[in-house]
């Protein structure tokens, strides 16, 4: 567990195929930098570039230009071939994080439903099957 004194708390846990960043507290631009610096540093460490970072219990950041920034910051410091699905409130969602991240060459994807994440993850892994799906 990572506690940082600004309130942004951070849980890294192994599942069967990724990893799991569990994110909860209160956002803020160092915050947020420090979470995808652990992140890359993590899937290093383990070896593995599938990262499902849940952000359900976070709140917004505090404004637009810091998305921007948090977008190039990511983009800039996750490795090549990192595959980061974040989960993060759809009330707060919207594309510039994600957009500016993925332009410059990130692997990520912004969504609001777990499962949506995971799904993207895991496409073409072999032997795995979406809930639902008949493969």
């Amino acid at each position: 567990m990572n506690d940082r004194k600004d309130g942004l708390r951070i849980k890294v846990l192994k599942e069967e195929q990724y990893l799991v960043a569990n994110v909860s507290g209160t956002m803020s631009l160092g915050g947020v930098r420090e979470l995808i610096d652990i992140v890359d540093f993590e899937s290093k460490n383990h070896g593995w570039d599938l990262f499902l970072v849940d952000m359900l219990q976070t709140g917004p950041i505090a404004n637009e230009m810091d998305r921007f920034y948090l977008g190039k910051y990511a983009a800039l410091n996750l490795h090549l071939g990192l595959r980061v699905a974040i989960v993060y409130p759809k009330e707060f969602r919207n594309k510039l994080f994600e957009n500016t991240a993925t332009n410059r060459g990130a692997t990520l994807i912004v969504v609001s439903e777990k499962e949506e994440g995971i799904k993207w993850l895991l496409e073409g892994i072999p032997n795995y099957t979406a809930k639902g799906s008949n493969k």
